[in-house]
């Protein structure tokens, strides 16, 4: 997909002036935060969808902290906020490729790759909505 804007810019003369182009493809971007709790087992996860970056930062990823909780004093909205002690498991991935979790409460660039666990792998036409296409 491509677009282009032109501009007649009237104060210098009459010849149009290509003011954006823009070209690329259409995608869309998650930056939200989901919660998952038990209060019988006391334990929450936080998922954060990270928002895109311009420069250099990754797209479609995802963190997340599982920890201890009380039900009864639950104000914890954000991953940074919850306590170290309390962190059981950190998750954090590409949602559109491969999410992987840690056990403790060790950050996730800390652990080495070797211990890290996949939760989800993802094949790209599955992501997109499409049926994976299977060889024969």
């Amino acid at each position: 997909m491509a677009s282009y804007a032109v501009c007649v810019d009237s104060s210098r003369d009459s010849r149009p002036t290509l003011l954006t182009i823009h070209a690329g493809s259409l995608n869309v971007s998650v930056a939200d935060s989901c919660f998952i709790t038990c209060p019988k087992t006391g334990l929450k996860t936080i998922l954060e969808y990270q928002e895109e970056g311009w420069l250099g930062r990754s797209q479609n990823k995802v963190m997340g902290a599982i920890f201890k909780y009380d039900p009864n004093k639950d104000t914890v909205t954000k991953i940074k906020d919850v306590p170290e002690k309390e962190v059981l498991a950190r998750i954090e991935g590409n949602w559109q490729d491969k999410v992987y979790y840690t056990l403790g409460s060790k950050p996730y660039a800390k652990v080495p790759v070797s211990t890290r666990i996949l939760v989800q792998e993802c094949q790209t036409n599955a992501c997109a909505g499409e049926e994976p296409h299977h060889r024969p």
